[in-house]
C-alpha cells in the first residue's frame, strides 16, 4: 500500500497549505473571531494498489489465486491479460506447491528419523 502524499513535492504543498491556514486561523482570533472553528489538519489517506495495472504484483498474485476462466477475469477486471502477468502467476502457483511438499516432506523426515532413534535406543 502507498500513501497519498508521499513525494517530496506533495509534502511541501501540504506544508504551506498547514503553515498558511495555521496563519489565518491566528489572524482571526487575534482579530477577535472563533478562528478556531476554521482550523484544519491535513491527513494522509492511504491507497491501495490497484490490480487492474498490467505487470503488477498485486495482479499477479490474485491470478496465481485464481481457479479457473471465471477466477481470472475477475482477477483482471475484464481486461487483457498480458503474457508476463499470467506466466508470473503460474510460476508462483507451483511454487507454493513446491515450498508446501517441500515442508510435508521435512516433517516426515524428521519424524521418521526420530523413529528409528527410538528403536536403536530400545534395542
Amino acid at each position: 500500500m502507498s500513501e497519498l502524499g508521499d513525494g517530496k513535492d506533495t509534502n511541501e504543498l501540504n506544508k504551506a497549505i498547514q503553515t498558511a491556514n495555521d496563519r489565518a486561523d491566528h489572524a482571526l482570533t487575534v482579530v477577535g473571531y472563533n478562528g478556531h472553528w476554521l482550523q484544519a489538519t491535513l491527513k494522509k489517506k492511504e491507497v491501495e494498489e490497484s490490480i487492474c495495472v498490467p505487470n503488477s504484483a498485486a495482479r499477479q498474485e490474485w491470478l496465481a489465486i485464481a481457479r479457473g476462466h471465471g477466477g481470472q477475469f475477475h482477477a483482471s477486471n475484464g481486461m487483457r491479460i498480458t503474457d508476463n502477468d499470467i506466466s508470473i502467476a503460474f510460476e508462483m502457483k507451483d511454487r507454493k506447491k513446491a515450498r508446501v511438499e517441500a515442508k510435508k516432506e521435512k516433517r516426515n523426515a524428521g519424524s521418521n528419523s526420530k523413529q528409528t532413534r527410538r528403536k536403536h535406543t530400545k534395542s
